[in-house]
């Protein structure tokens, strides 16, 4: 797990441990910022998804000094990444 969600756990867990709130608006509160933290998750990612396909677009049409096989190891290495922050 990254150190980002293990600090949002750690954080909403210590979060309920010391609210004074009422359990329903506790709720409320954690169901609203887990859409906000969704939300910025979601953009972020579709900002990096942009990248890499800006970046295998790039490598495909723009790199001429490397060999085929080359380049298909970058290009897959890139299909990779975008994999594992999809599963993140």
């Amino acid at each position: 797990m990254s150190k980002f969600l293990t600090g949002v756990i750690v954080g909403v867990a210590a979060g309920l441990l010391l609210a004074p709130d009422t359990g329903e608006h506790t709720r409320e509160q954690l169901s609203g910022t887990a859409n906000k933290l969704k939300g910025k998750f979601d953009k972020l990612l579709g900002r990096a998804e942009a990248e890499l396909d800006d970046l295998r677009e790039y490598l495909d049409k723009n790199i001429n000094g490397l060999s085929d096989d080359a380049k298909r190891k970058i290009l897959a290495l890139l299909d990779e990444i975008e994999d594992m922050a999809y599963r993140a």
